[in-house]
Order: structure tokens, then C-alpha cells, then sequence
């Protein structure tokens, strides 16, 4: 621990450390923002007090918001010689309850620490921190936001609805465009004060907004930081700010979020009944053998193992699918589902002869959209769902297909436990739409990222894909073991295309090499090594069934009793589609409103459309999660 020779004795301590009858203590940390001081001036005595409020930071996570009384020209040349980015050091503050309804919080960065601290000129003290060599650590904690990226208004919003705010006060996360001239302008009062005008831009308005600095720390800061991000990185000057991923944003939000009852059900991943992550015990097995093989580690094939790949087509398909015996099959291993799915659209961009648009379900899984649009195709929308029934809108589907999607165009299906809505068509109604997807004469993409999860059988969860297969429809099938064997970060999937002959197949293969040549060279060989092992191994294949058969009952034993729970809680509002949808997802049918109020009352995280994780639910939190989605729905529409 380094501090000056005067604060000896005195503990050192990290903001994440604070307690209530903590004393002589010194903490450092980075300022991330300070105020203007208020001087008072005591006519009676002729005595001048000050008052200084300033923000510190000390990790990605923790801040506090930090108030200084003293002497009046003590404070106010604390505040002159302390900047913003300085690294500084306070020792013996006094540890308080933060009030969040004081007026000094409501015009200071939200902090996560749940003290304020309070320096006394007769106690405390500020100094610069003299170990230069740390520094660099606690400047990276500038640039961080303070708080999620879903708690800023985007200047987009400002545009729009800029007059329904007059008078308020607004977070905004901006990079600045430009900077310019110093001026001088009266005020009301007849008193002459500088001002800058700057442009800020964000990913929701990149032309950028002029705004303008009164304050002189934060003037000269935004001057210096424009002056020497352009010098330094002029190649990249106009670069825009890529959009956030909500996701990421939300799981980032739940990780920061000191309420001890937080639940994280943004993020579509399998966890055990006490919330952590679950790896599957034929996962572990195969590893083990793998590991007692010691095998090397050279390149794969482009498109990796023959084996891994007939065991992909088989587990789909099944074993006695007609194509696989004609080995008419084009498959490929690829990075999950992500991967596969642009290799695919690679290949149609390139190679399809017909219309090069793909149809989506309206709503669909996020990534689809970039996907398409980053290959250089275009996509438009079929109605899947209705939010008014919260239930399939079949009929719908129907009709767009049949009246809105033309004659051999690209159309994307989800083969099972669709995502967000966990609704799925009926036998019957796959068998229709087969009839009329074939009679249309489209390319169909069977995106089943979640096989098993919608029935915990994998043979039934693949109705859909053999029934259009075995009727001739074209298809492009896009695999992941992510899912449904818990390998999200091995990214082991695979890429089948069916064609009328193994010459036709040659010819796919071969392309579709060059593409995957283009972006990644070879896939990675562990995640497959494990998916080869347990889908070849008779013992661990049936391991697997029974182990993943528990985790889908468990999921919807969930939903039942999230359905249970909200009945109890009272709520007239009707809940069966919780149990009526399947698969990894639930679409609550909450507004944005309630979906707000979620987040910011009760730290439930969770997609903005409503759409829950059922994976992040246990019977731990499940009690807590009702309550909340009852009072939201009940208070709030």
C-alpha cells in the first residue's frame, strides 16, 4: 500500500469495501466528475463556508459520489486544483447512507455504491496519489460508462420527443464529432461567461447534435480529448459508433447490480436449480475419454471431420433418410450457429439462382437481421406472431406465404422451440406448410439452434425439418450443439444442404470451402471432438438423451410454476401461453413499460419485447420473479 508519509497508520481500502463504521481509512480512485463549489457567507460572524461534490471511482463497477465542507477558500482551491481524471486519494471520510431523493443525487452520476462520503476540513483530507505507476489502471475507468447503456437517453429519442423533456434533466453517452470556437455570451443577469458548443454523436444519430459546455473543467476536457483523438487516430476520425448489443448491455447491468435478489433472464443459456451454469455430465465423460486418446492437435479438413458431419446428418435426418444413402447431402462443420448461417448466405448470395431475398418470421432471433444484411442480402418479414392473442398467428403465416412471398425466393423457418416466442406449429400445420413452401418452389433455411428443447425428444423436434426434406423442398439446415449439449463456448454446429446428386454436392462443398477458406481457414476441432464422441458412443448417445430429456422437463416444470405462482399472487391476468409455449424462451406479453419497471424496481433483467430466459428461472427465484411481474402488470400498462 503506497500513501503519503502523513496518512501512516491509516487503513487503506477499496470502494466495494465501505461499511458503515468504517473510520481512518483512505481510499484512492480515479475523479469521473466534480461540480462547480457553492460558496456561504455568514453575515453574522463574517465567516465563508464552501461546498464541493465530486464522483470517484476506484474499479469498472464502483463509484461514489463524495461531498466536501470546509473553509470557503480551502474548497473553492480544491476545486481548482483537482481535475477531472486526476487520481486522487481522501482519508478519513465519513461513511454515510446515500438519500436517493437529496437534491444533490439527483444531478450526479448515478453510482453504484450505496454510501455517500462526506470530507470535513477539520478531519479529512485530498491529495493527489503518488504512485505514478498505477495510474494508467485507474485512467482506463474514465472512458467507462456509469452506468448500463439502457439507462441513457439516445439522441435519437431527444430529436424525437425533445419538446416532452423541456425542463427535464437527461443522461446521455455520446462521443463528440467536433468542437468549437470559444464565445462569450451575457447572461440574464447581465454577467459575461464563456461557452463552447460541441457535436455529440451516438448509434442512434450519427449527423450529431450541438450541444453546448458552460462548465469550464468539462470545456477543457472535451477540447483536449477531441484535439488528441483526432492527432492521434486520424485514419479512424470517422469511424461511427457501432450499436450496442442489448444482451451483452443487460447481462453487464445484472453483473454490476448489488441487489442481492437480482435474476439475470435476458440471456438464452441453461442453468441448474441453483443458478449456475450446467455442464452436462456425458460432456464431461466424453472429455475425459478424449483426453485418455491424447490426440494431436493438427488442422482439420476446411470442413471438418467426415465422421462429425455424418453423425450431424444423421442425428437430424435420421438414420434411414433417403439423401444420406444417396450421399447427397453437402455438409460441413461450421463455428455454431452463427458460422453456419453465414456460410449459408454466402453461398445463396453468390450461387442461388432465384429471388435473393429472405423471408423472416416476424419476431425472429436478432442476429438473423445483421446476418443478412452484412452479406449483401436483403430480408423482409412473414407474420408468425400476434401480440394482441400472445399466440401464433398461423393464419397469418399462411397467408404471406401463400400471397407475399413470391415464387422461389428465400424463406427462413425455425425448425423447433422458435425463438423468442416458443411457439411452434402443429404436425399438421408443418405438413401444410411444406405442401406450400414446396408449391412455391422456395429455399427454405431450417434454423434448429434449440433441438430437443421443444418437446425434450430429439426425434419429434425434428419432424419438421425430415418431413420437408422426404417431400423434395430444398433445404439448408443450420445445426449447433451449443444448446442443447451446454458447448456455448466450443461453438461446435454444422451447415447441411441437400442436393439431386453427389455431383451437384461436389460442386456445394467445394464452394461453400472457399467461403469458409475466406473467413476462419479451419474450425475448431475440441467442441466437435466432443459432439463426434458422445453422437458416435451408444452408451453416452443414450446418456445424453436422458440427461437433456430432464433438463426440458425441468424447463417446463418451470413454467408451470411460474403460471402457478402468478395465479397465487393474484393476478387476473390469463397465463397460459407460459405454458402453452416450449423451448428455452417465454414471451411474457409484458409491455416495454413493465418490462422498464422490472429492470429498474426489482433488478429482474430482461429483453425489452418481454421476451424471459425459462433457463435463468429456479425454484430459488422463481417466488421473487412472480411477485414482481404481478405488480408491474397489475400497476402499470
Amino acid at each position: 500500500m503506497e500513501t503519503n508519509a502523513d496518512n501512516v497508520g491509516i487503513r487503506r481500502v477499496t470502494l466495494r469495501q465501505l461499511e458503515p463504521d468504517f473510520n481512518n481509512i483512505l481510499i484512492v480512485g480515479i475523479m469521473i466528475a466534480k461540480q462547480r463549489p457553492r460558496r456561504f457567507n455568514n453575515p453574522k460572524t463574517n465567516e465563508s463556508r464552501a461546498v464541493w461534490n465530486f464522483t470517484l471511482r476506484d474499479s469498472p463497477q464502483d463509484y461514489v459520489n463524495v461531498t466536501f465542507w470546509g473553509e470557503g477558500d480551502l474548497i473553492l482551491g480544491h476545486s481548482s486544483n483537482f481535475h477531472v481524471g486526476d487520481v486522487v486519494e481522501i482519508t478519513k471520510p465519513r461513511i454515510l447512507i446515500r438519500d436517493m431523493d437529496s437534491y444533490g443525487e439527483q444531478f450526479r452520476p448515478l453510482v453504484t455504491s450505496p454510501y455517500h462520503l462526506m470530507l470535513y476540513d477539520n478531519q479529512s483530507n485530498i491529495s493527489l496519489h503518488d504512485n505514478n505507476n498505477i495510474h494508467i489502471n485507474y485512467h482506463r475507468l474514465l472512458s467507462l460508462p456509469t452506468k448500463p447503456l439502457a439507462g441513457f437517453v439516445t439522441l435519437s429519442d431527444i430529436q424525437t420527443s425533445g419538446s416532452n423533456r423541456v425542463g427535464y434533466y437527461v443522461d446521455i453517452l455520446v462521443a463528440i464529432k467536433s468542437v468549437g470556437t470559444l464565445r462569450s455570451v451575457k447572461t440574464k443577469q447581465g454577467i459575461e461567461q464563456q461557452v463552447r458548443d460541441f457535436i455529440a454523436l451516438d448509434h442512434t444519430y450519427p449527423a450529431g447534435v450541438k450541444i453546448a459546455i458552460w462548465d469550464p473543467d468539462l470545456m477543457a476536457r472535451v477540447h483536449k480529448s477531441c484535439y488528441v483523438q483526432l492527432r492521434k487516430s486520424s485514419f479512424w476520425s470517422k469511424v461511427e459508433l457501432g450499436p450496442p448489443d442489448p444482451i451483452y448491455g443487460l447481462t453487464e447491468a445484472y453483473k454490476t447490480c448489488k441487489n442481492p435478489k437480482k435474476v439475470n433472464l435476458a440471456i438464452g443459456t441453461y442453468h441448474d436449480d441453483s443458478g449456475k451454469a450446467y455442464v452436462l455430465k456425458c460432456v464431461r465423460k466424453a472429455e475425459k475419454l478424449l483426453d485418455s486418446m491424447r490426440l494431436n492437435k493438427a488442422y482439420p479438413s476446411a470442413l471438418g471431420n467426415s465422421r462429425y458431419r455424418r453423425l450431424c446428418e444423421e442425428l437430424i435426418l435420421g438414420r434411414d433418410s433417403q439423401l444420406m444413402k444417396n450421399g447427397v447431402l453437402a455438409s460441413m462443420q461450421c463455428i455454431s450457429r452463427t458460422g453456419a448461417l453465414r456460410i449459408a448466405l454466402d453461398f445463396i448470395r453468390s450461387f442461388y439462382g432465384g429471388k435473393k431475398v429472405v423471408y423472416l418470421p416476424n419476431p425472429t432471433w436478432g442476429n438473423h437481421k445483421h446476418l443478412i444484411r452484412e452479406t449483401g442480402l436483403s430480408y423482409e418479414q412473414y407474420r408468425y406472431y400476434d401480440n394482441k392473442t400472445v399466440d401464433m398467428d398461423y393464419r397469418g403465416m399462411l397467408d404471406d406465404i401463400s400471397q407475399k412471398i413470391p415464387n422461389n425466393a428465400v424463406i427462413l423457418l425455425h425448425g423447433c422451440a422458435h425463438n423468442p416466442s416458443g411457439h411452434d406449429p402443429t404436425r399438421s400445420q408443418w405438413e401444410e406448410l411444406s405442401d406450400l413452401i414446396k408449391q412455391k418452389n422456395l429455399l427454405v433455411i431450417f434454423d434448429i439452434a434449440y433441438h430437443g428443447y421443444a418437446s425434450g425428444h430429439f426425434e419429434v423436434d425434428a419432424y419438421a425439418v425430415r418431413r420437408f426434406v422426404e417431400e423434395g423442398n430444398k433445404c439448408v439446415i443450420i445445426q449447433s450443439f451449443a444448446k442443447n449439449m451446454g458447448l456455448y463456448g466450443e461453438r461446435p454446429g454444422c451447415l447441411i444442404i441437400t442436393s439431386e446428386s453427389i455431383e451437384e454436392k461436389t460442386k456445394i462443398l467445394s464452394q461453400c470451402e472457399e467461403i469458409i477458406k475466406s473467413i476462419y481457414q479451419y474450425p475448431p476441432i475440441h467442441g466437435a471432438r466432443i459432439v463426434e464422441k458422445i453422437l458416435g458412443d451408444t452408451g453416452l448417445k443414450a446418456e445424453w438423451k436422458l440427461e437433456f430429456k430432464l433438463m426440458s422437463d425441468r424447463l417446463m416444470s418451470i413454467r408451470r410454476t411460474l403460471k402457478t405462482k402468478l395465479q397465487k399472487e393474484g393476478s387476473i391476468r390469463n397465463w397460459d401461453h407460459i405454458v402453452k409455449q416450449c423451448g428455452m424462451f417465454c414471451f411474457t406479453g409484458l409491455s416495454k413499460p413493465q418490462v422498464k419497471r422490472l429492470i429498474d424496481d426489482h433488478s429482474i433483467f430482461l429483453s425489452t419485447t418481454g421476451r424471459i430466459s425459462i433457463g435463468g428461472l429456479n425454484t430459488k427465484n422463481v417466488d421473487y420473479v412472480a411477485h414482481a411481474m404481478h405488480l408491474v402488470t397489475r400497476y402499470i400498462k
